[in-house]
């Protein structure tokens, strides 16, 4: 069958993220015999034209469209992307082709009845596409009605949503390759602060009371074998000469010994390209870890404590405690790699007390190379420990659409002094930045291709600091600052959703 993927992501901020999921999906239909087109429209200036002319020109029988995100999950400044996809994307295709559409994706995964209700599409995939889909493209290719198989959702014409299980593959080596620079221009995701990515596992243990992999993923870990990993990046290295190649999983260090096995096998192999990682758990951060990766050619990660309050710790549902953050500081202040930390304020038992330690801790532990981030308040899905924590506080009803961003604040807090408070923190430092930071498109495309214009190869955030300190010294930062927040739309609480609508 002729099968047309759609990537309607154009969300580029803090930088843009190849479709890996999607990759993945076009390798597997391809392997599988079907005539497979991608269609990136991330840097797309005229998405529309691009949509018209590839469904002209190539007759699809089946389109497959991905949902990275239903959100930006800024709590201060939500951004709803549904109706553009909707609009631009989905009704556009059913407008020129009569092939039916497939949604999918991570954000399709969280939210699957929702979405299909939402864009008026009939099928769905969730969980892991790259079987799932094959096995639909075989029922439509035999004119078989496609009922019951893991990983179909289906909006019947009645309207009701059917769901199966999820599709999760326990041996993820068996896969072919996302091959993602076969798909998608790499090199544009080079200028725009991005880069190639891959997982080396997939699923999740923790249980994070925020956090949707369960529903994506799983709860269990599946590991792919190192040489698959290693195997990857050297016909990536060889084929598309990226400059960074970024292990994407939930948690990059969980388990330890895959991890260190995976920078071993790298290391062996001494590719000539930059590593880095996402998901790094402070809690599992070693001496040897640390050496394995900065043999491997690691250059920069991103680390998620999200707190640094033990009260705040338990309630968010994390296994480790302070005392752990501070070791991992120590441990982590021994190697040249770049860090990007996250914290996540806000949440159940927030305090302006509890946020004044992680501040604290933060300007006492972290080196002031390193890159922080501050995000304020939390956004709620379905069936997370959130979510129970809004429906047991009232916030939100048992039975609340939460397909549009709907945020969970501490009661504990008064939310202009919290704002107050992390205004005047992150202010103060040119490395800490927060949400209304990145609120700004404009000037965040411009800060990316100048620095690709200068040289520089991505990532381009360890570069904020430096921008930073020298915009505060003409005032640029604070005025910036205030105009993008009277710009900003008001945060959006569960109360305020039903108005939205």
């Amino acid at each position: 069958m002729r099968v047309l993927l759609i990537n309607p992501n154009r969300e580029r901020m803090p930088f843009p993220v190849p479709p890996i999921g999607l990759c993945l999906v076009a390798s597997a239909a391809e392997d599988a015999g079907h005539d497979v087109r991608l269609l990136d429209l991330c840097f797309d200036r005229r998405p529309r034209r691009a949509i018209i002319h590839t469904i002209s020109d190539f007759d699809p029988e089946v389109v497959g469209v991905s949902i990275r995100n239903v959100d930006n999950t800024d709590c201060q400044h939500p951004v709803f992307y549904l109706p553009e996809i909707e609009r631009d994307v989905i009704r556009l295709c059913r407008e020129i082709s009569p092939a039916p559409i497939v949604l999918g994706g991570s954000g399709f995964s969280i939210l699957p009845a929702e979405v299909l209700t939402y864009t008026g599409c009939d099928w769905g995939v969730v969980g892991d596409g790259e079987r799932a889909f094959v096995r639909l493209l075989d029922r439509f290719s035999r004119g078989v009605a496609p009922d019951f198989m893991p990983g179909l959702v289906r909006r019947h014409p009645d309207g009701k949503v059917t769901q199966s299980p999820a599709d999760h593959i326990e041996d993820l080596d068996r896969l072919s390759p996302a091959d993602v620079g076969h798909w998608v221009d790499i090199k544009a995701y080079e200028r725009n602060g991005g880069g190639l990515n891959l997982q080396t596992k997939r699923g999740c243990q923790f249980r994070c009371v925020y956090c949707v992999y369960h529903a994506i993923e799983g709860r269990r870990y599946r590991l792919r074998s190192p040489a698959s990993i290693g195997d990857e990046v050297a016909d990536a290295v060889a084929a598309f000469q990226p400059a960074t190649v970024e292990m994407a999983d939930s948690t990059f260090n969980v388990p330890l010994d895959h991890a260190e096995a995976v920078c071993e096998e790298l290391a062996g192999r001494r590719l000539p390209v930059r590593l880095q990682t996402s998901g790094i758990n402070p809690g599992f951060v070693t001496a040897a870890l640390l050496r394995a990766m900065e043999r491997a050619g690691f250059v920069s990660m991103m680390i998620t404590p999200e707190s640094a309050s033990d009260p705040v710790l338990r309630g968010l549902g994390k296994t480790f405690t302070k005392d752990d953050l501070i070791r991992a500081t120590r441990l982590l202040g021994s190697t040249e790699m770049a860090r990007f930390w996250f914290f996540l304020l806000g949440g159940t038992g927030e305090t302006m007390e509890t946020a004044k330690e992680t501040f604290d801790f933060v300007e006492t532990h972290i080196d002031a190379r390193d890159l922080v981030f501050f995000a304020t308040g939390i956004r709620i899905y379905p069936h997370t420990g959130i979510w129970h924590a809004a429906v047991e506080e009232g916030i939100i009803g048992p039975d609340q659409d939460l397909l549009r961003p709907t945020a969970y604040f501490s009661k504990h807090l008064d939310r202009d002094a919290f704002f107050d408070l992390v205004n005047r923190e992150t202010c103060a430092h040119s490395n800490w930045i927060e949400t209304v930071d990145g609120a700004s498109h404009a000037a965040g495309r411009l800060a990316t291709q100048a620095l690709a214009l200068l040289g520089f190869e991505p990532p381009f955030w360890p570069k904020i600091p430096l921008y930073n300190a020298v915009a505060g010294l003409f005032g640029v930062r604070r005025r910036l600052r205030r105009k993008r927040r009277r710009r900003a739309p008001q945060t959006v609480l569960a109360a305020e959703t039903e108005d939205r609508r």
